[in-house]
């Protein structure tokens, strides 16, 4: 610390320094598989990007055109589960990635196909989250990837579909493609905002069970009935072949564990890959059985997810100490795994999520979501269904994990409430100490009766998680899609300013001529300008957001 002694550093600068001057492994002398995987990625300054999954939802999608939607998609991710490259880490306890080795990113063609080929030719220079990818790839996108979704993307059909009013608001009119930063429309950056996956039903049932239960629901459709024929029938449709497809990715992850395993010298490294074969040949097409199959389930579930679409804030883990610790605690009590195991098997899962990077390739994407940050969202704590204190042995050891591990996956939050432990409450306050920011404190009793005054029951509300920055979901219970829209309440100052214009725009009227705020004779009067001009803006926010939600489902399954 010699070098920086004059600095006031928060102790997370402080442990990052040392780290940097290699003076702190770990404040535990374990943590070694998950450190070895890290120094194979940490020092790649910029991410690759992997095209194959842009390549074969293309792919697809040029061969089902006329099909519903729903159905395209869901042969698409069939397609790219037959199709993609499967990659095993060196090392890693779980497998199951959407691109090569390394910090890597995918694309998203149905999103930002319009912009594709336009977004690879300054690729490397671009100063906002530049990325890597090679000159194969890019003729790829040039010449197969980018020429089929020309005219085929829910943004280019928002900016002909928004009135003028709200389109000048929106977009730059000359330039779709860049936002003018006022009220910003956020659908057509991802698939869908975020929400709360089941991975408890996933775990219980397996998609062989989802299956079923599909098939079953089939057969309690009306043969005679439109909605049936047209809405329930194809979704079921398409949730069978999902189903089909995790597994088929799964099945195609042991066959590669198998062929590894024939190849690899060491002994104990062929162990593991042959038990990684047999895992993968169970989870997660049934339900899990051991933490060490929960934990490659869910890995599973979460990362399929990730290439089905883009998802607003990745993927949340929702509460990973509630549904994990009957098959932790059942290990235990069986002497089939220690603590320091299933430590070692969440920290493979944090480097994992750290080396999958969120892409924006738009201007307007890059300005929202610069330096490559991702929110996988892990709640700890909080109550039970039953409204009972919910902390378990896992809880404690994802706050550990959350101290002693310097990655900032996943995005930790902790649920208070007014009956939570004193050794929870005490090991929160040492987590938030180390100064990473974490856990962020989610208040039961504001979103708990929140909830249940909104028409929820009690179960499900005590049983809510974080998803994305600071939102609560209850899984199966809410769920967003189309994106929604940001407001600039600072460009609704200026233009109180500037009677109706922006700096930035020059003499361009944008809001509401409110007049010169140097004529107003109180305070009254400027801040009556102001609301006017907010509510200018919330009116047009309303406007997008009306369209948005009209043309997504035509875009978007």
């Amino acid at each position: 610390m010699s070098a920086y002694s004059s600095e006031a550093l928060s102790l997370q600068e402080q442990r990052l320094h040392r780290q940097w001057e290699g003076g702190e492994e770990a404040k535990d002398s374990g943590h070694h598989r998950a450190r070895a995987i890290l120094r194979q990625f940490e020092l790649q300054a910029r991410p690759f990007v992997d095209v194959e999954r842009a390549k074969l939802f293309t792919e697809s999608f040029s061969q089902t055109e006329g099909q519903l939607m729903i159905l395209r998609w869901a042969k698409a991710l069939k397609h790219i589960a037959e199709k993609i490259t499967i990659y095993i880490d060196e090392g890693q306890h779980l497998v199951g990635r959407a691109g090569k080795a390394g910090k890597y990113g995918i694309l998203f063609p149905e999103l930002d196909g319009d912009y594709l080929g336009h977004a690879f030719e300054s690729a490397a220079s671009r100063p906002q989250s530049p990325f890597v990818i090679s000159p194969e790839d890019v003729k790829t996108v040039i010449n197969e990837i980018s020429p089929y979704w020309k005219g085929k993307t829910l943004h280019e059909h928002l900016a002909v579909s928004f009135p003028p009013e709200v389109l000048r608001l929106t977009y730059d009119p000359d330039d779709p493609n860049r936002s003018r930063l006022i009220i910003s429309e956020s659908a057509s950056l991802k698939g869908s905002l975020q929400w709360v996956h089941d991975f408890e039903k996933v775990l219980k049932r397996g998609f062989s069970g989802i299956r079923k239960e599909a098939e079953a629901m089939m057969e309690r459709l009306d043969p005679l009935s439109p909605m049936d024929n047209m809405r329930r029938y194809p979704f079921l449709e398409a949730v069978i072949t999902v189903c089909d497809a995790i597994v088929l990715w799964a099945n195609r992850h042991a066959d590669e564990a198998e062929r590894m395993a024939h190849k690899e010298p060491d002994a104990a490294r062929r162990t593991e890959l042959m038990e990684i074969a047999a895992r993968c040949r169970r989870v997660p097409e049934f339900p899990a059985r051991d933490f060490r199959e929960a934990m490659q389930s869910q890995w599973f579930t979460q990362m399929f997810s990730r290439m089905e679409q883009k998802t607003g804030a990745i993927i949340s883990n929702g509460r990973m100490d509630q549904y994990l610790y009957p098959y932790y605690a059942a290990d235990v009590e069986a002497g089939r795994i220690t603590e320091a195991d299933a430590q070692e098997w969440f920290e493979c899962m944090w480097v994992a999520m750290a080396q999958y990077i969120d892409l924006n390739l738009t201007p307007t994407g890059g300005s929202f979501n610069e330096g490559y940050a991702h929110w996988e969202a892990v709640t700890v704590g909080g109550q039970t269904p039953e409204g009972l204190d919910a902390t378990n042995e896992l809880t404690y050891m994802l706050l550990r994990s959350k101290r002693e591990f310097p990655l900032n996956y996943p995005d930790l939050a902790a649920r208070i409430h007014c009956r939570a432990p004193e050794r929870y409450l005490h090991e929160v306050a040492e987590t938030i100490k180390e100064g990473s920011g974490y856990p962020k404190l989610i208040n039961d009793e504001e979103i708990v009766p929140l909830y249940v005054s909104k028409g929820a029951s009690f179960e499900e509300a005590y049983d809510y998680a974080v998803s994305g920055c600071t939102e609560a979901r209850m899984p199966n219970r809410d769920t967003y899609t189309s994106g929604c829209s940001y407001i600039n309440m600072a460009a609704a100052l200026e233009m109180t300013l500037y009677n109706g214009r922006m700096s930035r725009y020059g003499d361009e009227i944008l809001g509401l001529t409110t007049g010169d705020p140097c004529g107003f004779a109180s305070w009254e009067d400027f801040f009556a300008a102001y609301l006017a001009q907010q509510n200018n803006l919330i009116k047009h926010a309303f406007m997008q957001q009306s369209v948005v939600n009209e043309l997504r489902e035509r875009y978007q399954a």
